[in-house]
């Protein structure tokens, strides 16, 4: 697996001769909480992406490995990637959930 990691980095241009990562995928999660009471996470941009969890923190937990094995096993079968897959390098702007604490 190591081995397919590499790859898939230097393929994208994600590893630096070094072996230094210069860079990452970022997608769309979508989370919805379901009738019976836990999450699932999708993308739009990542088909196949399905993570279910009991908590919105474990779907952020999961989803990134789930989409990571994904995104593997497209690169190893030599899959195009979806055009919403996009390559982004440092400095990354990651928007981030905060639970609000809003008393009426």
């Amino acid at each position: 697996m190591a081995a397919l990691i590499q790859a898939l980095r230097y393929r994208f241009g994600l590893l630096k001769s070094s072996g230094e990562v210069n860079g990452m995928f970022k997608i769309t999660l979508e989370i919805e909480q379901l009738p019976e009471g836990p999450f699932l996470g999708t993308s739009p941009d990542l088909p196949g992406l399905v993570v279910q969890a009991d908590s919105v923190e474990e779907v952020f937990r999961l989803a990134p490995g789930v989409a990571h094995d994904l995104i593997a096993v497209m690169v190893e079968t030599r899959q195009k990637l979806p055009r919403g897959v996009e390559t982004v390098t440092p400095p990354w702007r990651v928007p981030v959930l905060v639970p609000a604490c809003i008393e009426s």
